[in-house]
């Protein structure tokens, strides 16, 4: 049995060019119809397909009245050429001026953090404001800066403390909110002062001598207060607490609940971490192991292309978990809205795999084209799945077939290891989707967020006969900042994967299978005696 594209392909024993054609109609406005052969050397059966590829390729570029070609979109038509660029930005080029996306987030140097837009539900101001911060991936430079002495200075510089999300997420509408409450709570009281200072104002002159005061202080009107060098009084038709040890009481209740809540979201957090963790080591592994196993087959063999294919798959199966798991994959050019279908949210990120598997895939091979238009058709539900079930389709069909049939004859125990790793990807898959799909329990989220809104907004009223109108209002804005703050911390890591670097994680994945795959022709050369 050959193998041109996929196993999934192969029916009757023969590569069907049927099956590519129907596949490229399935490609995007935006996606790239590149040349239909390749400089690389394939089997006989996939030769004989390039051949027949390329004499329809040269047919289409005489006659532009070719059926095929005229059933295609207008864009798809004008997609021109490819080329290679950094990680990070695409590299489709259209020859009406279609500016590639931004595939990853821009990591300056020597920056531990790095913004990421929230979740688009309003408009572009509530988008910044909810934005995230992700931390990236440390090295030696990033852990000197975090240990720095200077660390505790440094993170109030206006230009951090301005800058970063973790103020701009708690500042509207909850901070906001709290310095209203406290705003009006304390020109309620000025009003009220006012009208009692005309009571006490006995004799008419406009002004209350301390006589007055003191007259009125024995007749009950008024409570005098003197507080950071500023004199006040308290009245009872003030909005006041005289006691506050409602609050003395909740206030370890409510610290428990907190820390109850961003626990429980850092435990989800680092579980989220180490299962991508296990994936690269596994990815690693899988890939090695599979390339050492066909390493005695000629390069343009059916079992070396089989390999090289399996091993692509391993770093493909990241990106497309990426954003199996995400809103938009960390893409910054990837709009997804609260308003758009899971049709629309599917096609969408459809678009930004196809940019972003042109690292990994050579679209100028027919092959490889045509697994990454099944891989992101329309009827595909699972494209992680959708990888998995590849891998497992080559083991079957082409390693573990005897090698007098043109398969690499795999020993029981050899396949096996393969069908275990991926098993494992599979557990990671599921992993992911129980993390991406399950929040803290959703009672206990609602109940806190009641406590601390109901906590920080009545704290004006307790903080106002002890200090005063002038310190009332940036005393409850510094509460409710620490109250809201320890909120938003297990608000932004209950969903995992959108606080960590997921691109970088498949930037190591891709780093390591290419690195296999490179050192494996390179010891391929190297005699062994």
């Amino acid at each position: 049995m050959p193998f041109p594209s996929s196993i999934s392909t192969i029916a009757h024993g023969e590569y069907r060019m049927k099956e590519h054609l129907s596949t490229m109609h399935l490609l995007s406005s935006r996606s790239l119809l590149g040349a239909a052969s390749t400089s690389r050397q394939r089997s006989t059966p996939l030769r004989a397909l390039s051949t027949k590829i390329a004499s329809l390729t040269n047919h289409h570029h005489q006659n532009a009245q070719d059926p095929w070609r005229r059933n295609l979109p207008a864009p798809a038509l004008q997609a021109s050429r490819l080329f290679s660029t950094k990680r990070g930005q695409s590299t489709l080029e259209n020859e009406d001026g279609i500016k590639p996306m931004r595939l990853a987030p821009d990591v300056p140097p020597n920056s531990l953090t790095v913004q990421v837009r929230g979740t688009n539900r309003r408009s572009a101001i509530i988008q910044y404001l909810r934005a995230c911060s992700v931390d990236v991936n440390y090295d030696y430079r990033s852990w000197a800066m975090h240990n720095d002495a200077w660390r505790n200075f440094n993170v109030w510089r206006p230009s951090v403390l301005f800058r970063n999300s973790d103020m701009r997420r708690i500042l509207f509408p909850d901070v906001a909110f709290t310095g209203l409450v406290a705003a009006g709570v304390t020109y309620y009281n000025y009003l009220c002062a006012c009208k009692v200072w005309l009571e006490l104002d006995t004799d008419g002159d406009g002004e209350v001598s301390v006589a007055e005061l003191k007259e009125g202080i024995e007749a009950g009107l008024v409570e005098a207060h003197h507080i950071m060098g500023t004199d006040f009084f308290i009245t009872s038709d003030m909005l006041t607490l005289s006691t506050t040890i409602p609050f003395t009481m909740t206030s370890i209740a409510l610290g428990m609940m907190l820390s109850f809540r961003a626990q429980n979201c850092n435990a989800q957090y680092n579980e989220a971490r180490q299962v991508w963790g296990s994936m690269v080591n596994e990815g690693r592994a899988l890939s090695s192991r599979i390339m050492s196993l066909v390493g005695s087959h000629p390069a343009d063999s059916e079992v070396a292309l089989a390999g090289v294919h399996a091993v692509k798959c391993v770093m493909t199966f990241s990106h497309v978990l990426k954003y199996h798991v995400t809103t938009d994959g960390h893409c910054p050019d990837l709009t997804i809205r609260l308003s758009m279908t899971d049709a629309e949210v599917n096609q969408a990120k459809g678009e930004a795999i196809r940019q972003e598997l042109k690292t990994v895939w050579d679209y100028n091979n027919p092959t490889e084209l045509a697994f990454v238009g099944r891989l992101l058709a329309p009827g595909v539900a699972s494209r992680p799945l959708h990888v998995l079930q590849e891998i497992s389709e080559i083991n079957a069909q082409t390693l573990m077939k005897p090698k007098e049939e043109g398969g690499a004859g795999l020993a029981p125990h050899h396949s096996d290891a393969i069908f275990r790793s991926i098993t494992r990807f599979q557990d990671v898959l599921g992993a992911c989707e129980r993390l991406y799909k399950t929040p803290i329990y959703t009672g206990a989220t609602r109940f806190t967020s009641r406590c601390v809104l109901i906590w920080t907004n009545l704290m004006p009223l307790a903080l106002y006969p002890i200090m005063g109108p002038v310190a009332t209002l940036p005393g409850s804005l510094i509460v409710s900042v620490f109250m809201f703050g320890l909120e938003d911390i297990g608000a932004r890591i209950e969903q995992p994967f959108g606080a960590q670097p997921l691109w970088q994680y498949c930037d190591g994945i891709d780093a390591g299978c290419k690195q296999t795959l490179a050192q494996h022709e390179l010891l391929k050369q190297i005699p062994r005696h």
